[in-house]
């Protein structure tokens, strides 16, 4: 197995809060940072959102739920999504694809990020209410 070209947790200012705390402090990106490592530091930002919401949306009935669990839900491989969502492996769009035929719409919500994300949250919130 070939090394990653990078671990997007390591954009992240504290690499293990990745996945786990809604807000994440990033590195700043340096005048060496060419339009590579811009693109990887936005990656590493979407696969965040989505590990946290992930994890998040699969607590939200008050239930913890084990990483095993969220993983046999999704039909992953449990050591996949662990690294998926603590950010030591790369997210691949068959990832996202898969999590999406699994939990439906709501991970479309889950990518959004600004302005859009204050509608994403209340919409995220009324559907975990009326669950």
């Amino acid at each position: 197995m070939s090394s990653p070209r990078y671990a997007p947790r390591d954009f992240a200012v504290l690499p293990l809060a990745f996945g786990k705390s809604e807000v994440l402090d990033w590195r700043e990106p340096d005048e060496s940072w060419g339009p590579r490592e811009n693109a990887q530091l936005n990656a590493s930002m979407l696969q965040h959102r989505l590990a946290y919401w992930l994890l998040h949306f699969n607590r939200a009935d008050g239930k913890r739920r084990k990483v095993t669990d969220v993983a046999e839900r999704l039909g992953l491989p449990y050591h996949r999504l662990q690294k998926l969502v603590t950010g030591q492996v790369v997210m691949q769009l068959e990832d996202i694809g898969h999590i999406r035929v699994v939990m439906g719409e709501i991970v479309d919500l889950w990518l959004l990020d600004g302005a859009n994300a204050e509608i994403a949250r209340s919409v995220i919130s009324a559907r975990m209410r009326n669950r």
